[in-house]
Order: structure tokens, then C-alpha cells, then sequence
């Protein structure tokens, strides 16, 4: 079993955390092997950011995505950058404000994350928390619970409560 999941945004987004989230629910909550690879713009925010997770049921060969089961686009430019290499059967989560997808592949799932919890908890930063309890919907391999204790221990203690409330907000989402 080889599961590939591709995220991109842009930096401040969170992509990187999200990513390594997502690997540290795998490998440490999940017994199973991952790697995380991460892209950054040379801009300290607002540049490129893309993150990598490979999970598997055994060594993980080769550390890099080649043809992404998931897709996470939270920019126009990740999602324009990335979306060829997905899958032809593959999820695509976008960030349905933030993105407007021109090329289509895979099952495309959109969610205005950073709109919706904006509105609900003043906070655009929880955004990709409230994109990985979405995903959770969808995940192949990936408990919910698994994440929920990642992100236990992923953010600051002060904001574990506002995080969960945003996982759970996203796994929730009917839209």
C-alpha cells in the first residue's frame, strides 16, 4: 500500500503543519510508515508552500509524491502548479474561494475554509485544520481520531481547543 496526498497553498496558510499532521497521525497514531517533504518560496509569507506526505504499510522507497491520491490546493497557484500529476481517479480538495479550478481531474470537493471559519471563530489561521477535518471525510487509511491526536500535539496547548473546534467544523461540513 503506497497512499500519496499532495498539499499547496501559499506560506501563512499552514501548509506545512497540516502536512506534518497528517504524517505524524499516520506514523505515530496510525502504525504506519510516512515521510513528509516539504517546498518552500524563498518569501518568508505569502510565497509558494507545498508539503508531501507518503504513507504506507511498509518502508516508504521513494520520499516524494509521484502521482497523488490527494490533492489539498489552498492557492490558485498550488492548484494550477499541481493538479496534472494528480491521479485520474484521485480526490481534490480546494479551497472553493480560493481557487477556481481550469483543468479538472480526479473528484474535485470544495470548501471556503478560510471564509467559514473566519465567520465562526474570528481566526483565518485554523483554516487548514478545518481543511484536514474535511479531508477526514475522505481519507483512505487515516482515522479521524489519528488526526485529532496529531493535532493534539502539533499546535501550541493555548490553542489545541480552537483547533479541534476547527477540525471538527470541517469534518462536519455539509456543503
Amino acid at each position: 500500500m503506497r497512499y500519496e496526498i499532495k498539499l499547496a497553498g501559499y506560506g501563512g496558510q499552514g501548509i506545512m503543519l497540516s502536512g506534518y499532521i497528517i504524517g505524524k497521525a499516520a506514523a505515530v497514531y496510525g502504525n504506519l510508515y510516512a515521510t513528509l517533504t516539504q517546498d518552500y518560496g524563498p518569501e518568508a509569507r505569502g510565497g509558494a508552500a507545498s508539503s508531501e506526505v507518503v504513507i504506507s504499510d511498509g518502508q516508504v522507497d521513494y520520499p516524494y509524491a509521484m502521482e497523488p491520491d490527494v490533492f489539498i490546493a489552498m492557492s490558485q497557484a498550488g492548484y494550477d502548479k499541481y493538479i496534472g500529476k494528480v491521479k485520474e481517479d484521485g480526490l481534490v480538495i480546494i479551497e472553493a474561494d480560493l481557487v477556481t479550478p481550469k483543468v479538472t481531474r480526479g473528484n474535485i470537493h470544495g470548501f471556503p475554509a478560510t471564509k467559514l471559519v473566519e465567520e465562526k471563530f474570528g481566526l483565518r489561521i485554523i483554516a487548514n485544520i478545518a481543511m484536514l477535518g474535511y479531508f477526514a471525510k475522505f481519507a483512505r487509511y487515516l482515522k479521524p481520531d489519528m488526526l485529532v491526536e496529531a493535532i493534539k500535539t502539533s499546535v501550541p496547548k493555548k490553542f489545541i481547543d480552537v483547533n479541534l473546534q476547527a477540525f471538527d467544523f470541517g469534518y462536519n461540513y455539509k456543503g
